[in-house]
């Protein structure tokens, strides 16, 4: 394997953020890259935290789905077929209460948003794995897949802007309700 981080296991944060990088030194830049295997699993996907209430009703937190950085700093990155980035959205039900005299309950469902992955390099490129990047319900947003890539520093100090392209489902500004 090339010099830098292989992952081959999974990684799991619900709703959190995982941050895989390498930075490479100058004699280094060709051979080093952050590796995702045809094993690896990266899970930031949104969750539903129950909390049990004293009533019977269902209760708790939702969590939007989290974030995934790969990072190449004079290094590639390679995700191999077979490796899954899991960071779709979810929904849940919960019960809410009125106020008044004569409190009624209803079912609410409430849906999360999904992730983003962001993937910066400055070597070598290459995305074959999974993305599941679904929202949690239709008034949520989907998932986005940033790609920044630069030439190394270390080759020519003078190296063009950053190069983004960002990847969306076109629903960023809903939210859930």
């Amino acid at each position: 394997a090339a010099a830098g981080l292989d992952l081959q296991g999974s990684l799991q944060a619900a709703g959190g953020s995982i941050t895989l990088g390498v930075t490479a030194s100058s004699a280094a830049v060709s051979d080093a890259v952050v590796h995702v295997a045809d094993t690896a699993r990266i899970d930031v996907a949104g969750t539903f935290i129950a909390s049990p209430g004293t009533q019977g009703l269902r209760q708790g937190t939702l969590l939007d789905a989290g974030s995934v950085t790969l990072k190449g700093s004079n290094a590639g990155v390679v995700v191999e077929a077979g490796a899954q980035i899991d960071l779709h959205g979810t929904a849940a039900t919960v019960d809410l209460t009125g106020s008044g005299p004569t409190p009624t309950t209803r079912a609410q469902t409430l849906e999360g948003s999904a992730g983003t992955v962001l993937v910066h390099t400055e070597g070598r490129f290459q995305f074959d794995g999974t993305l599941q990047a679904q929202a949690g319900g239709p008034t949520a947003a989907g998932g986005s897949f940033a790609l920044e890539s630069e030439r190394p520093q270390v080759f020519d100090p003078a190296a063009p802007d950053l190069r983004r392209i960002v990847v969306t489902d076109g629903s960023a500004d809903r939210k859930s309700t």
